[in-house]
Order: C-alpha cells, then structure tokens, then sequence
C-alpha cells in the first residue's frame, strides 16, 4: 500500500530530508516562551488584527469505545480526485483534527511550536492540541493552502492563543532557514511514523484515486487513523514528560508492522 506522495517533488510532508530532522509528516520545533521563534521574527508574514474568533463548540473527551467503530471505515464514497497538494474542504467524510474532540490540559503552557504543513492532516491536529495545551502556535504551508490555512489560525486564536502563519514551499532551502532561523539550542528530536491517516494527501496522489474507497481497509482495526488519533503522541514528545526520550520512532499504524 502507498502511503506517501512518493511521486511528487519534495513537498512540505518531506521536510525531513530538507530540514535534518524526522517529525513524521508534521516536523515540529518547540522553544521555550523566553526564546525568540518564528513568531518574532519581524520577516515573518504576521497576519493583521483579526476580529473577535467565533470559539468552536466546546470540546468533549472521547468517550470510552471499540475503536473499530469509532470512527468511519472502508468502504468510503467515491472521491473526486483533488488537486495536489489537496485541501481538507473536498474529503468526504472530512478527516477529525480533534476540532471538537480534544481538551487540553495546559501541559505545553509557555511553549511556542512551529508545525511544517500545519493546515491540513497530522500537521492540523497537532496545531489544535498544541494550542489547547497552552502553546502559541506559527504553522508553515504551502500558499495554495490558505483556506485550510485560515481555519486552523480561527481554532488556535480561539484558545487564546497566538497564531503566525508562515507560506511558503520547503523545497526552497533559503526558506526552510528562515523560517526556524530564530529556533532554542536543547531542542529534541523524535519522530512519529504513521500508518494510513484519512487526510486530503491520500486523494491528491497518495493513492492511487480508485483506491481510496477501501484506504485502510487492510489494518488490524479495519479503518484508517484520524488525525485526531495521532495529536496525543506529537503532545507527548513535545511536553517535558518526554525530557529523555529523543532519537526515537514511535509508530501509529493501526496495528501493521511499524519500523
């Protein structure tokens, strides 16, 4: 099964080989709240006063459940294939980010993250967990994904906290520096390897298009992850609970073999 979009230039889920780092498809870099960080960085494309953000609904925990039910499985309807690098708004059913699902505990409070390909999939629900527990947030995309960008911005500010949104293309290696040039020296780095994750990469050529309808199928637990599923493991590594744990792969795969 292709899980990746293999067949496409470096993209901002590739940002392992430009960066030098291996944080899944969601690299993320946390400084501490005394550092500077992309968000004070006078280069950086900080958006105008914004009004008043409508606050989401009010997250609920996940109830205790079989999770091969929690969350829809194979078959899914027939999707259009969407045009790379795909956004979040042409998935039927749309991917669970943790919009409404997930409550933070205040265990990054202080932190300032900067999440590569932070509008959409992984990179989206680790901005929203983030941002519920306390970190102010910068999230790198590509420009074609402004809409989905704009979203993400309205749920983090929604928490309170600071949004930055930083376009740009991280096949551009003088853009890859820029942006984490102002990031703290003591930073660790683990990675997280994902299984099949219903996210807009899988119909924009992660898949072949006549695939998508049975995309995970082939798991233990009969479905693909949510995005929502995988936040916890990103706050985790990011929290000082994990202080010693660095270098390491921690896989989410659905019960498939993992590295």
């Amino acid at each position: 099964m292709r899980t990746d979009d293999s067949s496409y230039p470096a993209s901002r889920r590739h940002a392992i080989s430009v960066l030098g780092t291996t944080l899944a498809t969601a690299p993320i870099w946390l400084a501490t709240a005394g550092s500077a960080s992309a968000q004070t960085d006078p280069a950086a494309p900080v958006p105008a006063a914004a009004p008043t953000p409508t606050p989401p609904p009010t997250a609920q925990r996940r109830a205790m459940q079989d999770p091969r039910n929690e969350y829809p499985k194979p078959p899914f309807p027939q999707q259009d294939e969407i045009k790379w690098p795909g956004l979040t708004s042409g998935m039927t059913p749309r991917p669970d980010h943790g919009e409404t699902s997930y409550v933070g505990s205040g265990r990054l409070a202080g932190r300032r993250a900067l999440i590569t390909g932070g509008d959409s999939g992984l990179g989206r629900a680790a901005a929203i967990a983030y941002a519920r527990e306390g970190a102010d947030v910068a999230i790198g995309y590509l420009p074609a994904e402004q809409s989905d960008a704009d979203e993400v911005v309205r749920l983090i500010r929604a928490e309170g906290r600071t949004a930055v949104t930083v376009p740009g293309d991280i096949r551009d290696e003088a853009f890859c520096r820029q942006m984490v040039a102002d990031v703290k020296q003591g930073i660790r780095v683990n990675a997280v390897a994902p299984g099949p994750y219903w996210t807009p990469l899988q119909p924009s050529g992660g898949q072949p298009i006549e695939d998508v309808r049975t995309f995970g199928a082939d798991t233990p637990i009969g479905r693909p992850g949510q995005p929502a599923e995988i936040a916890p493991i990103f706050v985790l590594l990011a929290s000082q609970e994990s202080s010693f744990a660095t270098g390491n792969v921690y896989s989410s795969t659905g019960g498939s073999p993992g590295p």
